[in-house]
């Protein structure tokens, strides 16, 4: 850590003097991998490993874990082995600590939901510790609805990604129920993400508006994932739309 310590006096001379700073800190601990979105299996299902480690002068002793959030169970026991971390810009080095296990079952389809790994330590700075575990079942769409908020007569376009990281799979068409969306799909830079455009063309009526954006995948366990799109029409100058169909 650079900073610099300003000086301030009331020498005319010399108002003012610039100490440079240079602080190099020691993690107390480190948990690793990094935050991310582990995938359960097809029955929900999902086990998870996670890596503590301390300086070498300094140990941490780890006196309890449990699953803070979802419905699970953990283990953890002493470790030791070689390990990188990207993070620091280090890279594989000899570490110790701990392995913890993360258990999770009946994982619904179609989420995503945040739970941690809670444990207690003996230190009195860290007595309890959460890390953050991410864990997907299925595919699912960010955001799962699409709020357009009160719009206008002018066209609109907004986006939502359709993923499942670390499962790859194929959409293989995008369509709605509504003559006033049309959607597009374009691959992101990561594998199992996808980037759905909605132009809405502005031409629907005053009033509340409803509408559904239906993927369709090539994964046979949800062929489709259907994204509602809601919004409030302060005018419009075109027909009235078609009464729309909220697929759930």
């Amino acid at each position: 850590m650079h900073h610099t310590l300003w000086l301030m006096t009331n020498d005319p001379a010399k108002p003012a003097q610039a100490v440079p700073v240079t602080i190099k800190v020691t993690p107390r601990y480190r948990m690793l991998p990094s935050r991310q979105v582990v995938i359960a299996d097809q029955k929900g299902n999902m086990t998870y490993h996670a890596y503590l480690f301390y300086p070498p002068s300094h140990p941490l002793e780890v006196t309890s874990a449990e699953s803070a959030g979802l419905p699970g169970k953990v283990t953890f026991e002493p470790w030791s082995g070689q390990m990188a971390d990207p993070e620091m810009n280090e890279g594989p080095l000899p570490r110790k600590g701990y392995k913890f296990t993360l258990t999770l079952q009946g994982i619904p389809d179609g989420s995503q939901f945040g739970t941690n790994i809670a444990f207690g330590t003996d230190d009195p700075s860290f007595p309890q510790i959460l890390y953050p575990v991410f864990v997907q079942k299925g595919i699912i769409a960010q955001p799962p609805t699409v709020f357009m908020g009160e719009v206008g007569t002018a066209p609109r376009r907004m986006a939502f990604l359709v993923t499942r990281r670390g499962k790859p799979f194929n959409i293989v068409g995008v369509t709605t129920d509504s003559k006033h969306l049309a959607a597009s799909v374009q691959s992101t830079d990561i594998p199992g993400e996808y980037k759905v455009s909605v132009d809405f063309d502005g031409k629907a009526i005053a009033g509340d508006y409803r509408a559904t954006v239906i993927v369709k995948t090539d994964d046979p366990a949800q062929r489709e994932i259907d994204v509602q799109v809601t919004g409030t029409i302060r005018a419009s100058d075109g027909p009235a739309h078609d009464s729309q169909t909220v697929h759930q």
